[in-house]
């Protein structure tokens, strides 16, 4: 996956998937192109409450060198999901 800065400037990711549960779970790997070397875990958890389902994300094992700003980034990503999303469905 390529992200791509206001100011043009391009990330590249990778990574492999360690959990597929439908419904319930996906777990992947994340790796920057340019550090392969240090390999995190994204974890996107789903719970149904009532007709509503909760996401928990968990994003660990960080780079400690890296200089993104994952809450912002996820935070974006996750604005971009909810207006792709119907209306008919409502999103908290």
């Amino acid at each position: 996956m390529t992200f791509v800065n206001s100011n043009g400037t391009e990330h590249t990711c990778c990574g492999k998937y360690l959990v597929v549960e439908p419904f319930a779970e996906l777990t992947f790997t994340w790796a920057w192109k340019t550090r392969e070397q240090n390999i995190e875990v994204v974890s996107l958890g789903f719970f149904e409450i009532g007709h509503q389902t909760r996401m928990k994300l968990t994003h660990k094992d960080i780079d400690p060198a890296t200089s993104h700003d994952y809450r912002a980034g996820w935070a974006s990503t996750f604005e971009k999901l909810r207006t792709a999303i119907p209306t008919s469905h409502k999103v908290n």
